[in-house]
């Protein structure tokens, strides 16, 4: 019975992991990037995460009744009965090729839920930018530059910005 015990707690120890990788994994991306992924691919996410939690869970159940079960006591003195010794090995090895599959399932859905979570998004066909100067404010697409400024294409004209302390730059989805 020790054997299976201390196999159980070793997997115990795995599903804890797994649960601390399930809380990283939902919040690997802020709230903005997340409300850019498609409403499907954000249900299919969630489904994926409920059945990660829901199968560590039940895996990590199984696990601590397999690895600390509640026995029934046995008086000082008296030797426990072998054949029910050899039926709670039997229920805890049960235990624990139940758990077993289980923490890898999950293992599984939460892989997916988190791969769906850095779905790509689109981005805008150009690159708007709006730039804040002490002298004043520009705002359009970013455009090649021939020196160390940076170019921003203002409606017919290119305005070379200095990069210099104070040079705000932020990207916009459109200008003013």
């Amino acid at each position: 019975m020790a054997a299976v015990q201390r196999s159980a707690a070793g997997w115990s120890t795995a599903q804890i992991a797994i649960l601390g990788l399930l809380g990283i994994a939902g919040v690997s991306r802020d709230a903005d990037q997340f409300a850019a992924i498609p409403s499907a691919v954000q249900v299919l996410m969630g489904a994926a995460a409920l059945i990660a939690f829901a199968c560590a869970a039940a895996g990590a159940l199984l696990i601590a009744r397999a690895a600390f079960p509640l026995y029934r006591t046995v008086p000082t003195g008296l030797a426990q009965d072998p054949v029910q010794e050899a039926d709670d090995v039997a229920r805890a090895q049960r235990r624990l090729r139940r758990a077993i599959p289980l923490t890898i399932v999950s293992l599984v859905f939460m892989g997916l839920a988190f791969a769906l979570s850095w779905w790509p998004v689109s981005s805008p066909s150009s690159s708007l930018v709006e730039v804040h100067t002490g002298t004043g404010t520009v705002c359009g697409p970013l455009v090649q530059s021939t020196g160390p400024a940076l170019a921003v294409r203002s409606g017919n004209d290119v305005v070379a910005v200095s990069m210099t302390p104070g040079v705000v730059v932020r990207p916009v989805t459109s200008c003013p």
